[in-house]
């Protein structure tokens, strides 16, 4: 077993994880290769959705019919326990212990690191997906996570800040902080400070803009109550922190958010985020929303998409609601039939483009710093401060990749 090709569904804390599986198998002197020449695949499913299931449900058979000789590891987020045709399956609370098992699995010749081999820090070239903590306690009624990824555990904050500082000696510009639910973060601090003095998200951002040189920090999803004073103050001062943020919300129904127990309403969800413009210079707002949840009336769906112009996104992530197993929303009563789901997404779907366009002008013409990405027939492209995808025109053999400059933004993506 020489070479591996890893396969990520999925959330960013996944995509994360799979980097850090990557590295691990690196040290062991295993190379990536592609899918037809890798020794050893491993798939990182998602259950979020049944829709998410299905597509690694399909990879998976696809894999057993044109693998060859290959060993396929099955971990990550995922209802079934039994997967046919697989040689290893590894719940995702332990994907950790992939590492180890492979090493079981080498001749001992192989076991060592190979030196020539350079550290990677995950699979995109220009930022680094850092995961500071997993699981979550707040057992919303349509979510299987807790019931996979278990109660919340947060990283050691000396172990995130290590990550950034590797990531920053690889010439990354930038990192996200990522996890099931990042609010929840709360860990001891090893680097000077007291014993048991706990560390909240605020602080921990804090300790990495003192200790690491990262020039963009990114978070990831958040809950809309996550976003404190505390962490808006500290964003409004730090221009390293990035002003975006991808709420959480789910619904703009107070009605469905309670039977969703999500624990907020959309009253304070505005407060948030008018607070956040008022106080963080040049700040975007991207969501997700679940349309079609049970007992959701046309009432409800249009508190939804009221809420999404009164905020203003410029993106919206649509989930028509799929009924996962043993969760409480799948035993109510009232569920929407498909085609009402489909139609409301399609509705929405509509309404979140002409939002997204009318944030999206505000900035036009405006200088933003912009991390510059890859190029394609004659287009820089990449992603400004705030998120919002961009491009220019570059003359031939001109390359900004990896570069942040100030850019007065004219074309959006």
């Amino acid at each position: 077993m020489k070479t591996f090709y890893l396969i990520t569904f999925g959330c960013k804390l996944n995509q994360a994880e799979s980097d850090m599986i990557s590295a691990d198998l690196i040290s062991l002197g295993l190379k990536p290769a592609s899918q037809p020449l890798a020794d050893l695949i491993i798939v990182n499913a998602c259950a979020v959705t049944a829709k998410a299931e299905l597509e690694v449900t399909r990879k998976i058979h696809q894999l057993q019919k044109f693998r060859s000789r290959a060993k396929i590891i099955f971990t990550g987020c995922f209802s079934i326990q039994e997967i046919p045709g697989v040689d290893l399956v590894v719940p995702g609370s332990q994907k950790e212990k992939i590492k180890k098992i492979v090493a079981a699995w080498l001749p001992p010749a192989v076991k060592l690191p190979t030196a020539t081999i350079a550290p990677q820090s995950g699979t995109h070239p220009h930022r680094a997906f850092i995961k500071i903590q997993t699981g979550c306690h707040n057992f919303c009624s349509y979510c299987l996570v807790p019931f996979l990824r278990g109660l919340p555990v947060s990283r050691p904050a000396s172990q995130i800040v290590t990550a950034i500082k590797k990531s920053v000696g690889q010439g990354l510009q930038e990192v996200v902080l990522t996890g099931v639910n990042i609010g929840l973060y709360e860990t001891q601090n090893s680097i000077n400070s007291p014993k048991n003095n706990s560390l909240s998200l605020v602080e921990l951002l804090r300790l990495i803009l003192s200790k690491t040189d990262m020039p963009r920090i990114r978070l990831g999803s958040l809950w809309p109550t996550h976003i404190t004073p505390g962490l808006i103050r500290l964003y409004a001062k730090e221009p390293r922190l990035l002003p975006h943020f991808h709420l959480s919300i789910q619904s703009g129904s107070n009605r469905i958010l309670k039977l969703m127990n999500r624990r907020y309403t959309r009253e304070e969800v505005i407060k948030i985020t008018r607070a956040c413009r008022r106080q963080i210079p040049d700040v975007n707002f991207t969501c997700d929303i679940i349309v079609g949840f049970p007992g959701e009336t046309e009432k409800d769906f249009q508190n939804t998409c009221d809420l999404v112009k009164t905020i203003g996104f410029s993106k919206v992530h649509i989930f028509q609601f799929s009924p996962r197993p043993n969760t409480g929303a799948a035993a109510m009563s009232g569920q929407i039939p498909g085609s009402i789901k489909k139609a409301r997404y399609q509705r929405l779907f509509a309404l979140a483009e002409i939002v997204a366009r009318r944030e999206k002008n505000k900035f036009k013409n405006k200088k933003l710093p912009v991390l510059w990405e890859g190029i394609a027939a004659g287009w820089q492209y990449g992603f400004t401060s705030n998120y919002l995808r961009v491009k220019k025109k570059v003359k031939p053999g001109e390359n900004w990749e990896n570069q942040i400059e100030e850019f007065r933004i004219k074309n959006f993506i």
